[in-house]
């Protein structure tokens, strides 16, 4: 098949949401596929107004990459992860934040910093289109930008379209806005969502949560990690061997995520004198961490608290393999029950032991870590936490995680891929039924 995929989130960008369509795009070209990807450019700051750059990837894909205007956008859109050391510590670049993420919050779901780039990403797609016949298009969400790319070119390309969700469009739980934008938001969604062929969501409940909202066919191809990002790791420990206990977290703080209760039961530990302030570190890789150095000064517990911010992947997965444990933050918000982020999946991997906050065993999440035999949900209850690091940390008890290795080999990227590839097929042969 000819395959076009659209998504803003693509290497060489740093970010979770690369991953999934990087991994179709790898693993259907070694399959034998043809496939191209549509992505705006990185690094925007370097190139010129509007481009348009084509390259074929070693892997055998192509990527084609839509530059406009001076790379602000990107970096507000990333969070910081595409800005230089000299942005983040900018007073000016932190009041643009400031505004960006207060307009955001009015507008909810109906902002999308990348909307600028629709016209010139479909036109890009149409000379695509002239060059390559092809089979069938896949966007994934977020940004919207992508699903609202895929919507006007399945009319210009005359092919089916499959609209995947890494997470919702309209009621988010990172994304609510104030009506009249968040009705908005949705009239936009519905409209746009109605062409599509087939919907693919993260998780099950995601899914089921799509077939009561639309009258469209749905599947689900899970987030996962990739094997092959294992096989290079350099061997040699990330820490250095001096008898701290080290708790990491790698990813943004967004949304009701919230650490408090881990920092809470490690002061209690502290001021019981079951726990040293040099005896712990807690290391926080990655974006949208401004928060954690407050929060951890008003916890009593800064001297333990580390902000080593981004990271490159190879960084963040050795952190991950190396620490006593992984901190897995979930918000106090029903929303985020329908969907098991790309993280969950590599800290299973990681074979570290992955510390819940803000979890219990009813939750999708909760309930993936007790199935993997790889993690413990302990919600935010702070005497329980508390009584867990105590237990398990600090009374000279082993923790022991049993994996199940068979049930988180499932979701290799090579497997998701493979699922997802097959929907694709199918929905190419009921178009051409059809």
């Amino acid at each position: 098949m000819n395959i076009l995929i659209i998504s803003v989130a693509f290497p060489p960008r740093n970010s979770p949401g690369a991953l999934r369509p990087h991994s179709w795009a790898k693993y259907w070209s070694r399959a034998g596929h043809q496939v191209a990807v549509l992505t705006t450019q990185k690094e925007l700051h370097e190139r010129g107004l509007v481009s348009f750059e084509e390259r074929t990837h070693e892997d055998g894909y192509k990527v084609c990459e839509v530059g406009v205007g001076s790379g602000l956008s990107s970096r507000l859109a990333e969070g910081s992860s595409q800005s230089s050391p000299t942005d983040q510590k900018s007073g000016f670049f932190r009041k643009i934040r400031l505004i960006n993420d207060h307009i955001a919050g009015l507008l909810g779901p109906l902002y999308d910093i990348d909307l600028p780039y629709v016209p010139f990403l479909v036109q890009a797609g149409k000379s695509l289109g002239r060059k390559t016949k092809y089979d069938i298009l896949i966007s994934t969400f977020s940004p919207a930008t992508c699903h609202i790319v895929a919507h006007e070119l399945k009319k210009i390309l005359r092919i089916p379209w499959v609209a995947d969700y890494r997470d919702f469009w309209s009621g988010s739980e990172f994304s609510h806005g104030v009506w009249p934008f968040s009705a908005l938001a949705d009239q936009l969604e519905r409209r746009t969502i109605q062409t599509a062929d087939l919907l693919m969501a993260v998780a099950e409940p995601m899914r089921q949560e799509f077939l009561r909202r639309y009258s469209l066919p749905c599947v689900t191809v899970e987030n996962g990690f990739d094997p092959e990002d294992y096989d290079c790791l350099n061997p040699q420990p990330l820490f250095p061997q001096d008898g701290k206990l080290r708790f990491v977290y790698t990813g943004a703080i967004y949304g009701k995520r919230n650490p408090a209760p881990f920092f809470a039961a490690v002061r209690e530990l502290i001021t019981d004198g079951h726990l040293s302030p040099d005896g712990i570190e807690i290391l926080f890789y990655g974006r949208r961490l401004e928060e954690i150095s407050l929060l951890a000064e008003l916890s009593g517990i800064a001297t333990s608290v580390k902000i080593v911010g981004l990271v490159d992947r190879e960084t963040a997965l050795r952190a991950q393999r190396d620490a006593n444990g992984l901190l897995f933050l979930e918000g106090q918000d029903y929303r985020v029950d329908y969907v098991l982020p790309a993280k969950i999946f590599e800290f299973v991997r990681s074979g570290t032991p992955i510390v819940g906050i803000g979890m219990n065993d009813n939750s999708t999440a909760g309930q993936f870590l007790v199935k993997a035999g790889a993690g413990f949900p302990l919600g935010t209850d702070v005497t329980e936490i508390k009584e867990f690091l105590l237990n398990n940390y600090l009374r000279g008890n082993a923790l022991i995680i049993r994996p199940d290795h068979n049930f988180i080999d499932s979701f290799s990227r090579e497997r998701l891929a493979n699922k997802a590839l097959a929907y694709l097929e199918k929905t190419v042969r009921s178009a051409c039924q059809g």
